[in-house]
């Protein structure tokens, strides 16, 4: 009985450390629904598809860290560009759940938007560039292979954190792939 019970605890302690230093993380994906709303009064909402791909470097065990590149086309809150835009970030996740073939994840990732797609108006009239804070409270990774997963996750979106009252709130469900790399 007791080296059963040692066993079953091994066994769970290597589950909850599957994400352990050293590993690497290469993922696509994007949102599958996302809506955002301008802060200022008579502001209509909005959904947009970015396809986004990144790359997750695990620091310690159960803490990595992301590097996000996005594109899109157009502009949903202007008829400034028409053109492509590209975002690109970092950010940080902590794993709170794993087990078997799941882990779930929740963090923070910081956008940049370069190029014409991403230019906006500030609530003074100036073109800029938008800042967004993403905050991701839980991300669901399935690993049905060694190599591969598919990922879910629902996350709020603070857009345009140097636009004043032309940023916008919104919210969203994002789905993807991953490979990793131990």
């Amino acid at each position: 009985m007791k080296k059963a019970l040692i066993i079953a605890m091994l066994v769970m302690a290597s589950s909850v450390f599957a994400q352990s230093k050293g590993e690497t993380q290469f993922g696509l994906g994007g949102s599958l629904f996302s809506s955002s709303k301008g802060k200022a009064s008579g502001s209509k909402s909005a959904t947009e598809i970015t396809p986004t791909a990144s790359v997750r470097y695990f620091m310690m065990d159960k803490i990595g860290i992301n590097g996000l590149l996005g594109i899109k086309k157009g502009n949903k809150y202007s008829g400034i560009g028409k053109d492509l835009g590209i975002n690109l970030g970092v950010g940080g996740r902590y794993y709170y759940w794993a087990q078997d073939k799941m882990r779930v994840n929740g963090g923070l990732d910081i956008m940049m938007g370069l190029g014409k797609g991403n230019e906006r108006l500030d609530d003074k009239g100036k073109k800029a560039s938008p800042m967004d804070l993403k905050i991701t409270g839980a991300e669901l990774e399935y690993w049905p292979m060694e190599g591969g997963a598919i990922t879910g996750d629902l996350y709020y979106a603070m857009n345009g954190l140097n636009l004043g009252d032309a940023g916008s709130t919104g919210f969203g469900i994002g789905l993807g792939i991953k490979i990793r790399i131990k």
